[in-house]
């Protein structure tokens, strides 16, 4: 198993961090996403964190935070914001096995 973390400074200042526990094939088996930002439901990120157990691409990852935001709002950072820091983190896994 691997974790890896990573955080980002957005526009205004914000703070987005997200680690990614992986398994041996760089699939997601947890996901914390936090930093100074709001999101709407309050359950938003708890929802893209759940999604993206499993997930073992960065085009499942993509998906899992694309529909997230269908039904939340985010204030401070964005889901693109989102989506590429945890594809980032991810391709760090996908990378050393050689596949992405």
């Amino acid at each position: 198993m691997a974790v890896l973390r990573g955080r980002v400074k957005r526009r205004g200042g914000k703070l987005l961090e997200a680690e990614l526990e992986l398994d041996s094939s760089c699939r997601i088996v947890r996901a914390v996403i936090s930093g100074d930002f709001f999101a709407y439901p309050p359950t938003a990120v708890d929802d893209i964190e759940q999604g993206l157990r499993g997930c073992k691409s960065a085009v499942c990852i993509r998906g899992v935070v694309h529909e997230a935001a269908q039904r939340s709002t985010f204030l401070g950072v964005t889901p693109s914001d989102i989506e590429e820091l945890l594809v980032s983190l991810w391709r760090r896994c996908a990378g050393s096995k050689g596949s992405t």
